[in-house]
């Protein structure tokens, strides 16, 4: 039998997922044929599993009282009625934050208390959802420093007027781990990767926060102003 390296990355197109698994060790082929079979195992437990997340956030709004507490120009931050919707869908399944922003990006209420009030307009997953369209992304939270999943949607009245955004972060982790199997970490490099290339978790050390490639000086600025520290400095891991 021939022997050769292998390589796969799972895309999730519907959600913007990009998920990497590159294999580091010399296999046989009906080795690699196992590894095909895995991968396409795995990419629909990854879309099937953010499948929740994208309807949940789809789900909320609709809801009666977060329209209604969208609406209002009385409401208050952390309104006992939303908030307890809130912290009942975040328990369906692992959240790191649940969270509802007016059209300027100001956070009213969320599972997550130092989200509260903070301003997320200038995030990419705001910007989308207040056009009307769901979306998925990874990054770095600018609040938290954790890295994770956004996956954001439209507020709409009664009329289909946008009047805000619901988002749900999830832990970049959380997927990583789905993708665990009958291979070990010595075989399997496995990470995420933000729309950048800007890795966010990995199963191998010293892996974070790397660009797979070098990046433009008008990306590295950016990132900077997104609290990816150290980021100009980090050396590309070459992909």
């Amino acid at each position: 039998m021939g022997l050769q390296f292998f390589w796969i990355t799972l895309i999730m197109v519907a959600t913007g997922l990009a998920l990497y698994l590159s294999i580091s060790t010399v296999f046989r082929r009906e080795k690699i044929e196992d590894m095909s079979n895995f991968a396409r195992e795995k990419a629909l437990t990854l879309h099937n599993s953010m499948k929740v997340y994208s309807r949940l956030v789809e789900l909320s709004g609709s809801r009666e009282e977060v329209i209604d507490f969208m609406k209002r120009e009385d409401r208050q931050p952390q309104e006992e009625r939303v908030l307890n919707y809130l912290k009942r869908s975040s328990t369906i399944s692992e959240m790191l934050a649940y969270y509802l922003m007016d059209r300027n990006g100001r956070v009213w209420a969320s599972t997550d208390p130092r989200f509260l009030e903070q301003d997320y307009s200038f995030r990419n997953y705001f910007k989308q959802a207040l056009a009307g369209e769901a979306f998925s992304e990874a990054a770095l939270g600018v609040t938290s420093g954790e890295t994770g999943y956004y996956f954001s949607g439209p507020i709409k009245d009664e009329e289909g007027k946008i009047i805000g955004v619901s988002t749900i972060k999830v832990s970049t982790g959380t997927f990583l781990a789905l993708v665990g199997g009958n291979f070990s970490d010595a075989v399997l490099d496995q990470f995420i990767a933000d729309e950048d290339g800007v890795v966010l978790t990995s199963n191998k050390e010293n892996r974070t926060l790397r660009p797979l490639g070098t990046l433009s000086e008008e990306t590295l600025a950016r990132l900077e102003k997104e609290n990816y520290t150290g980021i100009r400095d980090a050396e590309p891991l070459d992909y």
